[in-house]
């Protein structure tokens, strides 16, 4: 009966000793598969064509300035001090 007691023991440890294995490989192997970090760095690509109207803003070195894209999605904002003579700025 004590035999039988510690085969069941010896089993059940091959079991556990299994599944903590397997699931140490699988949790390394998903490490090792996982997708490189493409925002580490500047995405560099070919210049494009201007789209809408053209607008320029003069900027100070005193005062700075602000211009938006034609389309207002893009506002470019030159704190006072940022330049070190008059500017012209061109979206």
């Amino acid at each position: 009966m004590e035999d039988q007691s510690l085969n069941f023991k010896i089993d059940f440890m091959k079991e556990i000793i299994t599944v903590v294995y397997l699931f140490f490989s699988f949790a390394v192997s998903a490490q090792n598969n996982a997708a490189a970090d493409t925002t580490a760095g500047p995405v560099i690509t070919k210049a494009g064509k201007p789209d809408g109207e053209k607008t320029e803003i003069k900027v100070t070195k005193n005062e700075g300035g602000s211009i938006k894209s034609s389309d207002g999605k893009i506002e470019l904002i030159i704190p006072a001090g940022a330049v070190s003579k008059n500017t012209l700025i061109t979206t």
